[in-house]
C-alpha cells in the first residue's frame, strides 16, 4: 500500500512539473544589412531575443536559397545574435528565422520572424 501511494504522489508530481508554464526567450524581429546586398558579399542577418523570461531556446535560420542554419540562445549576449551569410546570385530571398522549442518544457515564444532580402 505505501508502494501505491508514493507512486501515486511521484505521479502526481510530475503532471504538475509538466504542466507548469516554462519561461523561455521570445523571437522579436530580424534584420539585415547592406540592404540591398551584393552577389558574393556578406550578409549580416541580426536577430534580436527578448531574454527577460529565460534561456536556452533554439532558433532556425532559412535563408531562402536553400541553406538553413540552427543555433541556440544560451547566453545574455546572444540576445543580439548576429549571422553571415552570401548570396552567390542576384535575386530576392525571403529570410525566415524560426523560434525551436529546445526542451519539452522550454519553450521558445514569438512569430516566425520574416525578412526580403535584395541581392544585386
Amino acid at each position: 500500500m505505501h508502494r501505491r501511494a508514493l507512486m501515486c504522489c511521484l505521479v502526481a508530481a510530475i503532471a504538475v512539473f509538466l504542466a507548469a508554464p516554462a519561461a523561455a526567450q521570445r523571437l522579436q524581429s530580424i534584420s539585415a544589412a547592406p540592404q540591398p546586398a551584393l552577389a558574393g558579399q556578406e550578409v549580416a542577418i541580426t536577430v534580436l531575443s527578448d531574454i527577460s523570461g529565460g534561456l536556452n531556446c533554439n532558433l532556425r535560420a532559412v535563408y531562402g536559397d536553400g541553406t538553413t542554419e540552427e543555433f541556440k540562445i544560451n547566453q545574455s549576449q546572444d540576445a543580439r545574435y548576429v549571422l553571415r551569410h552570401k548570396y552567390p546570385r542576384s535575386g530576392q530571398y525571403t529570410v525566415l528565422v524560426e523560434p525551436r522549442t529546445a526542451l519539452p518544457v522550454m519553450r521558445c515564444l514569438g512569430d516566425a520572424q520574416r525578412l526580403q532580402l535584395i541581392v544585386k
